[in-house]
C-alpha cells in the first residue's frame, strides 16, 4: 500500500513534468512569435526600402524635367510599351546623359536595361546612384549572377560608344 509520502512524491514529480512541458511549449511558442515578428519587420523594412528607391527615381525624374539635349548624334529609343523617342546628343556628353534622356520619358520603367540592336550590346549608361538602387532592388538576382544587372558607367562619351543613328531598346526588368 502506497504511503502518503510516496503519493506526494509522485504528485510532485507529475507537477514538475507538467511544468517542464508547459515551459518547453511556452519557449517554443515565444520563439515562433519572435520569428514571426522579425519576419514581419523584415518585410515592412524591405517594403519601405523599395518605396524609398522608387521615390528616389521619381525625384530624379522631376529634377530632370525640362532638360533637352541637342547635337549631331541621333539615337532612336524604343520602350517596352512600343513607344519611340528620337534623341540627339553632343559627342562630348557623358553616357549618363543618355540615361537621363531615357528615364525622363514617362514610358520608361523604373528598372531597365539598354541594348543596342547593332552592334548587339548592352549599353552601360547608368549613374552610380542608379547602379546602387538597381542592385538593392534585385539583390537576389545579383547574388545568383544574373546578367540583367545594371553596371555603373564611367564618364565615357556617347559618340565613342554608340554609332550615330543607332536603335536602342529599353528592356523592362522585373
Amino acid at each position: 500500500m502506497p504511503t502518503n509520502n510516496h503519493v506526494q512524491k509522485e504528485k510532485f514529480a507529475e507537477d514538475r513534468a507538467l511544468l517542464s512541458q508547459q515551459n518547453k511549449e511556452y519557449a517554443e511558442s515565444l520563439a515562433k512569435d519572435i520569428a514571426k515578428k522579425e519576419e514581419k519587420d523584415k518585410i515592412r523594412f524591405e517594403a519601405e526600402q523599395k518605396e524609398l528607391r522608387k521615390k528616389t527615381i521619381q525625384d530624379y525624374r522631376e529634377k530632370l524635367k525640362g532638360t533637352v539635349s541637342q547635337g549631331p548624334l541621333r539615337l532612336l529609343v524604343r520602350y517596352p510599351n512600343g513607344s519611340r523617342l528620337i534623341l540627339s546628343f553632343s559627342p562630348s556628353q557623358p553616357m549618363t546623359s543618355l540615361f537621363d534622356a531615357i528615364i525622363l520619358n514617362p514610358a520608361c520603367p523604373d528598372y531597365f536595361s539598354v541594348r543596342s540592336v547593332y552592334p548587339r550590346a548592352e549599353i552601360h549608361c547608368y549613374p552610380a546612384w542608379y547602379h546602387t538602387i538597381f542592385n538593392a532592388e534585385f539583390k537576389d538576382e545579383t547574388e545568383k549572377g544574373a546578367n540583367n544587372v545594371a553596371k555603373e558607367t564611367n564618364e565615357v562619351k556617347c559618340l565613342e560608344t554608340i554609332p550615330n543613328n543607332s536603335i536602342l531598346y529599353v528592356n523592362l526588368i522585373q
